[in-house]
């Protein structure tokens, strides 16, 4: 009886030391499945979406969900849109659509400051442009039998002005190692909503006739915005009188402030555009031609930002 008491005894020690094992396992599998979904940024993506929904709820924004983890592009370029919002219409809108193209980007916290300065030689037709953004904008049905939308854009004078130089400075915090590589990741997330904003606009101009027109209406706007987390930046120091000689500004003439977020124009390369545009078009064409505004947010601007009317904003 004895033998059998301890047959039984050590059997379950070793049931027992089986379900330990297997408990730390799952424990490992879970706190690796944590990490990886951290690192990656899926939390902060769906998180801005849930924030979004619930100012929406709230009545504090018109910004919809259209869709989440879109398949876009042709061979070679395929990207995945993070998000898609639609802005719902007014009645005196009925006739326009409004989408905001998301791009979600959680940085490592030790490179988690984004600086942002301005061009000081910002310049269309004779005359400075120092607060004016350019958004994609399509006109279905109006365009060429190659190209039946026509792609035009919309322009507007911001309060904040508009930054084009952009960089990464480190923290105090300790990293995780996310993008920890060569490339930017302000360049990255540039790239990124671009080939989004192309690949979703190509899209909707390959939908079936009614469908299109519906997505559309009589002209539609495609806001390019970055979501991340982190810190936001800005100064208004004159590059331009930095020394000849030396290259350097005068020692104490930078001044960087926090902001929620800003307007970001990018001179982009022609072929992230969705569309050839009018050669006869009365305008500027290097700015015409290569500059998009992308909106660039904080965790700390969502509310602000989403609160925006674009269809008023970009409103003729």
């Amino acid at each position: 009886m004895c033998v059998a008491f301890s047959l039984f005894f050590e059997g379950g020690l070793v049931e027992k030391a089986m379900e330990e094992k297997e408990e730390r396992m799952n424990g490992n599998v879970s706190a690796d499945l944590e990490k990886i979904l951290n690192i990656h940024g899926f939390g902060f993506q769906y998180s801005v979406i849930k924030t979004a929904r619930d100012l929406y709820d709230q009545q504090k924004c018109g910004w919809l969900l259209e869709a989440s983890e879109i398949p876009v592009g042709n061979p070679g370029e395929q990207t995945h849109i993070d998000f898609v919002f639609e802005l719902t219409a007014k009645s005196w809108d009925e006739n326009r659509k409004a989408y905001l193209i998301g791009e979600c980007k959680r940085v490592d916290p030790a490179k988690a400051n984004w600086l942002f300065v301005k061009n000081p030689r910002k310049i269309m037709y004779g005359t400075r442009i120092d607060s004016l953004i350019q958004i994609e904008s399509i006109i279905p049905n109006l365009g060429s039998a190659v190209n039946p939308a026509r792609a035009m854009t919309r322009t507007t004078h911001v309060q904040r002005g508009t930054f084009e130089l952009g960089f990464e400075s480190k923290t105090d915090a300790k990293g995780d190692g996310i993008g920890s590589h060569d490339r930017s990741p302000i360049n990255q997330a540039l790239g990124q909503v671009f080939r989004a904003q192309k690949g979703f606009i190509g899209y909707l101009d390959r939908l079936r006739h009614d469908l299109r027109n519906d997505k559309l209406r009589k002209e539609a706007v495609f806001v390019p915005a970055i979501f991340t987390t982190a810190k936001l930046y800005t100064s208004n120091t004159q590059l331009d009188l930095a020394d000849t000689a030396t290259g350097k500004l005068p020692s104490g003439s930078v001044e960087a402030v926090q902001v929620p977020w800003l307007w970001y124009n990018h001179n982009r390369f022609l072929d992230a555009s969705p569309f050839i545009r009018d050669a006869d078009k009365d305008r500027d064409s290097y700015f015409g031609d290569f500059t998009r505004s992308v909106a660039i947010v904080s965790s700390s601007g969502l509310e602000e930002f989403m609160k925006i009317d674009f269809l008023e904003l970009l409103r003729w």
